[in-house]
């Protein structure tokens, strides 16, 4: 149903009232302007909900916080409206590409002389004691034809030597994101949604590393001379600091990305810190929804991370701590995690571990944001053994114990957005939730 508002008593759960027309859907929207078009990332939220969204519930500048931060869509689009942002994720690949998007290198990129450092590379690439290619290997010589991975390799190796070279390590994001983007195009496996098949057949030959890297890096980087030209028009440089420059707010960091569990950097952040809470957290654990690690582990081993590190942030998503405490008086959730164990009882302790650990972020959240103020959590339904999970009302009745009023939430449809339709149980998720919380 589209544009429905459902509004909330403090302290309780949502219910429904009449609706309020507002199209969520962006169904003809661009999706892809500015750097957020960089390259695909598995169920990115949609820049325009979080454009919306920071519209609707902040007049004015403030600090912002996703901690579930993926391709970084919530971070740019609070920066162009000159926010100061923080991002945290647990996935390394997701922190390359959200630095991508919101870093403008201080010197221009020579492509020419990283072409030349590539071309260098190429003559001397020795597979067989290569350490990038050695430890991970089996996973290489699985998706790539030998020639591919050559090139590859020495992709990687000249990027290296051109960001020693140039000594201007802002441009390295940029670099990696698009050796990302050649990675994917050039082997043997489809995308699906976050998951990633053999296709069986040879990319075509459009898809040769080398050119294709070439063609992709010279369209980044007019994508990111367009935002340097829109940030240079609101006078608000993009400039990353630490994550206690951010927060002290009298530097000239504006944003800041930090790589970890979500929920062991929410701990560290000061009481009432917050100005605003803009998120789409994972819909349940990662082995039963969007599988983040499953997709990003093919850039991964490219970008130089070892399988050890890889399977280290997988093991450390929303649920890996096995929680299985959840505040009392969650009725409807109560209800449905009760057909869940009659169904399934493995899988309904799957999703106790998850909604226990994300009670605790709502929880988080209420502590470090200042009184009054918006939490947004844009989160989809989903099925479990053919059990509806309704997150709306989970969310709401999670959020409630934590503390927050539930103020409105709004559905919206899918009509770009890739997600994992179908899952060996059932469907999955078929509609997104737009819950405005506040303290």
């Amino acid at each position: 149903m589209r544009g429905t508002l459902v509004t909330g008593k403090p302290g309780k759960a949502a219910v429904p009232p009449a609706p309020e027309i507002m199209d969520w859907d962006f169904a003809t929207a661009d999706t892809q302007e500015l750097t957020h078009g960089l390259h695909y990332y598995p169920a990115r939220m949609v820049p325009q909900i979080a454009a919306r969204l920071l519209d609707l519930l902040w007049n004015s500048p403030t600090l912002i916080l996703d901690p579930f931060a993926g391709s970084g869509t919530t971070l740019l689009e609070a920066l162009l409206r000159r926010h100061r942002t923080i991002g945290i994720d647990v996935n390394p690949v997701a922190n390359y590409l959200a630095r991508a998007k919101c870093t403008i290198p201080e010197t221009p990129i020579d492509v020419a002389i990283l072409q030349d450092q590539i071309d260098h590379e190429e003559t001397s690439i020795d597979l067989e004691v290569d350490p990038l290619y050695l430890q991970a290997q089996k996973n290489i010589d699985y998706w790539y034809e030998r020639p591919v991975a050559e090139h590859l390799l020495a992709i990687h190796h000249g990027i290296r030597n051109y960001l020693d070279v140039t000594e201007d390590q802002t441009q390295q994001w940029v670099l990696w994101v698009t050796l990302m983007a050649t990675v994917y195009a050039c082997s043997r496996g489809t995308q699906d949604g976050s998951s990633f098949h053999t296709r069986g057949t040879l990319p075509s030959r459009e898809t040769v590393p080398v050119p294709y890297f070439t063609r992709k890096l010279v369209e980044n980087i007019a994508k990111i001379g367009r935002l340097a030209e829109t940030f240079a028009s609101i006078r608000y440089p993009p400039i990353e600091g630490s994550l206690a420059d951010v927060l002290d707010g009298s530097t000239r960091a504006t944003f800041n990305l930090t790589l970890g569990n979500s929920l062991d950097v929410l701990e560290t952040l000061p009481e009432e810190s917050i100005g605003g809470v803009i998120t789409s957290p994972p819909y349940g654990d990662e082995h039963s929804t969007v599988n983040y690690t499953r997709y990003t582990k093919h850039a991964a081993f490219w970008f130089g991370l070892t399988p050890a590190e890889v399977k280290q942030g997988s093991g450390e998503t929303l649920s890996s701590r096995k929680l299985t405490t959840l505040p009392d008086g969650i009725h409807e959730t109560e209800n449905v995690l009760g057909e869940l164990r009659r169904a399934h009882e493995l899988d309904s302790e799957k999703v106790v571990h998850f909604l226990s650990e994300f009670h605790q972020v709502l929880s988080s959240f209420h502590r470090i944001l200042t009184p009054g103020a918006g939490c947004a959590i844009v989160i989809a339904n989903r099925r479990v053994r053919q059990v509806n999970i309704p997150m709306d009302l989970v969310t709401s009745e999670l959020a409630a114990s934590a503390g927050f009023s539930v103020e409105k939430i709004y559905y919206r449809t899918f009509p770009k957005k890739v997600v994992a339709w179908t899952t060996i149980s059932g469907s999955s998720m078929d509609q997104e939730n737009i819950i405005i919380l506040r303290k």
